[in-house]
């Protein structure tokens, strides 16, 4: 029986021809780890999330899956779709990216910038521009565990504050400033996260509206 939530999802992304499914769990155990090589735990909700769902991908309705699926997702046991990826990695991808050795193919943490710079194979140099102390604290205070790609050169990624609100950041490549202005610099203050989960993620399948380079 399908869950109901994805059976919501479903009912809204049907009319885009897209369709929205789970990934293995995966057992608790890979939670576990991942907290352990995070050395951090995980907000309380999605720790929940994992468990129940695993992890979230988005597909079109028309192709097969099977077809050009990305080979280090298979290491993991995940096969998101050749034209729409993985949403939300599960733990078991996760540990996968975090573990990698190879510089621009590993997830050094789970905070914010950290998940920001790893979208861009690590190289995102205007980030050194900015104070030490203020990323460290964006990565201590937000957890990156998300995203939608709208081509190759923009994203909207989603977070988790620490009292397990949700929120998104938009950052075309080509658009640092407003990344900075717009988004992280405000959140050094305050959170703006104010979304619960269920409610940004469909939000997130649902807005086509791609981040802008200017």
């Amino acid at each position: 029986m399908e869950n109901p939530f994805i059976a919501n999802l479903n009912s809204i992304l049907r009319s885009q021809g897209r369709v929205a499914h789970m990934h293995s769990a995966g057992g608790i155990e890979n939670i576990v780890e991942l907290e352990s090589f995070l050395r951090r735990s995980l907000p309380s909700k999605l720790k929940l999330f994992y468990e129940t769902f695993g992890g979230l991908g988005m597909t079109s309705s028309d192709i097969d899956e099977s077809d050009d699926s990305d080979p280090d997702l298979e290491v993991a046991g995940e096969r998101p779709g050749c034209y729409y990826p993985t949403i939300i990695p599960s733990p078991a991808l996760l540990l996968h990216e975090l573990k990698a050795t190879a510089r621009y193919m590993r997830l050094d943490s789970m905070g914010i910038v950290d998940w920001l710079r790893y979208q861009w194979d690590n190289d995102r140099p205007e980030f050194e521009e900015e104070p030490p102390e203020s990323l460290a604290q964006l990565n201590k205070q937000y957890t990156g565990f998300g995203f939608r790609r709208f081509g190759l050169n923009s994203a909207r990624h989603i977070y988790m504050d620490q009292h397990g609100c949700c929120g998104f950041v938009d950052y075309h490549q080509d658009n640092y400033a407003d990344l900075w202005n717009v988004h992280l610099h405000g959140m050094l203050k305050e959170s703006p996260a104010s979304m619960q989960l269920q409610e940004a993620l469909t939000l997130l399948l649902t807005n086509c509206e791609a981040p802008a380079a200017f």
